[in-house]
């Protein structure tokens, strides 16, 4: 089986950009021909160092809230390009990263005769969905549930939506030494320690945090908070933390062995989140999460299981979950084998590989759709649902790049 994986970028590595490359690593162990159609450095550098073939191109959405004019000579110039890209990796299928890709390889990819799947890392709003083409697509996976529901609720058939999860490498990940870094810090041997892990940008949350740390009462043991990430917002988020036992840490390459040895919790305050990769990185790692009830945060976290859900912005109820696991040391550590256990169960990459590759073979296995299979009373239904009440409030195209 051949594989051309196409992904579209601004050139940040976050969530999606971490699972692509481990999945495709993953699938080359399997003997799957993978290979990738990019149009940043940041996904073409490390792609191929893992010695898979890359392909540079662009892509340029139209229609969408934040596109640019339509240009049907650009559009249908995207379109050859992809077919020359089709033409010299001849796959057998097209897995496209997210729905901005869709768009001209949707058209690409008939006149290839090859399936085309679309994996959604995060949440489009109703005119992106029809604008990009997802309803178009053979199959939609998501990354989770929450990534998918809206196009079945656009009239999507059930039997063409699905969900694989992301898969990590518990290996790699925890790989490393962290057991020094509260010392180095100064950080009080007693203390609780949390975490909070991924980019520094607005969507993240990361004042949601602050603001509840500014809450807490007096707890029985001091709470210290490791910031690991880079971003734009960084000197306002230091600015915001003054005065608080917030420590930032900057990019590591060792997220995994600081959240074993130096953390005791995540906390995951997110606005928009496609999954949530940093809690199941914490899971991995032992230790449990507190989330907002965002995305796909709910389905990687197990609420009084392996963590704490709390409402998306709202720093009063972090500051209850904080106190909560702070004060209530055996609840932190079941918690934390809890979260473990599932992770190890339900989220390491060779078992997640598996399930997408179930998913390539399924899609291979079927008949084959005509563009006219698009005319379908109740794909017609779907797309005059768009025009007839085009209600849903412009916002982000695309969720932010994350470290989901």
């Amino acid at each position: 089986m051949r594989v051309l994986f196409v992904h579209f970028g601004d050139g940040d590595t976050g969530g999606s950009e971490v699972s692509l490359l481990e999945t495709m690593s993953a699938l080359a162990k399997r003997g799957v021909d993978v290979h990738l159609y990019c149009n940043t450095n940041s996904m073409e550098e490390p792609a191929a160092q893992r010695g898979i073939r890359v392909y540079r191109g662009e892509f340029t959405p139209y229609f969408d809230y934040s596109s640019r004019a339509f240009s049907l000579k650009g559009y249908f110039a995207a379109v050859t390009r992809a077919r020359r890209v089709l033409a010299e990796a001849a796959p057998d299928l097209i897995h496209c990263n997210s729905a901005e890709p869709a768009q001209s390889m949707r058209l690409a990819s008939w006149l290839h005769g090859a399936p085309m799947l679309v994996y959604l890392h995060g949440r489009y709003l109703r005119r992106s969905r029809y604008v990009l083409g997802l309803h178009l697509a053979d199959r939609i996976i998501g990354v989770t549930r929450a990534m998918v529901d809206p196009l079945q609720a656009d009239g999507v058939e059930p039997a063409r939506l699905g969900v694989v999860y992301n898969g990590f490498d518990a290996d790699a990940l925890l790989a490393g030494d962290a057991a020094g870094l509260r010392a180095e810090l100064g950080i009080p041997r007693d203390a609780v320690v949390g975490a909070v892990v991924g980019g520094l940008f607005p969507w993240k949350g990361h004042d949601v945090l602050i603001a509840g740390l500014r809450e807490l009462g007096t707890l029985p043991r001091p709470v210290h908070i490791l910031v690991v990430g880079e971003g734009r917002v960084r000197a306002q988020l230091e600015t915001l933390a003054g005065g608080l036992p917030v420590h930032f840490l900057g990019h590591r390459s060792d997220v995994g062995a600081v959240l074993r040895d130096a953390a005791d919790f995540l906390v995951a305050p997110s606005r928009h989140e496609g999954f949530g990769r940093a809690v199941i990185e914490a899971a991995l790692a032992g230790i449990p999460a507190i989330g907002a009830r965002v995305g796909g945060i709910p389905e990687a976290i197990e609420d009084g299981a392996t963590g704490l859900l709390v409402a998306p912005e709202s720093p009063t109820e972090i500051a209850t979950a904080i106190a909560r696991l702070v004060c209530d040391e055996a609840l932190r550590r079941r918690m934390g084998r809890a979260a473990e256990s599932r992770a190890r169960e339900r989220f390491l990459v060779d078992r997640v590989t598996g399930e997408m590759q179930a998913q390539y073979s399924a899609l291979l296995d079927a008949p084959r759709p005509s563009v006219f299979d698009m005319l379908r009373p109740t794909r017609l239904a779907a797309y005059s649902r768009l025009l007839l009440n085009h209600g849903e409030t412009p916002g982000l195209a695309r969720p932010p790049a994350t470290a989901s």
